[in-house]
């Protein structure tokens, strides 16, 4: 009875102490080309108590650029547009941007800027 007791006060307590911070997919703002000929800046969307972005290039073509940014932070917390900041992140590709289609992981265009 005891072993149970103590099993169940393990799973109740497990996801509170492992769900205080949650990685999800940051809002994409913006892309513009750069800093480096190869490299990529993602502005993106970020609450107070957020991590700095990580950004994961998912998928590079001759005609788009499909990219994430994972934000750590609290799994409770919604971003407000009116208080969230806007941060850069940057990640290097296989080549220079060009004329390539910035995408989002569903797919959805990101605006330059």
């Amino acid at each position: 009875m005891a072993k149970r007791a103590l099993i169940v006060i393990l799973l109740t307590i497990a996801p509170m102490i492992s769900g205080c911070s949650a990685e999800a997919a940051a809002l994409l703002v913006s892309y513009h080309s750069g800093p480096a000929v190869n490299e990529i800046t993602i502005k993106y969307l970020k609450g107070a108590t957020d991590s700095p972005g990580r950004l994961e290039i998912l998928e590079e073509t001759s005609a788009k650029v499909a990219v994430k940014v994972v934000i750590r932070g609290d799994p409770g917390g919604d971003i407000e547009p009116m208080i969230g900041d806007v941060r850069e992140v940057v990640g290097t590709l296989t080549g220079p941007l060009g004329d390539r289609r910035i995408v989002d992981e569903m797919g959805i265009d990101i605006p330059p800027g």
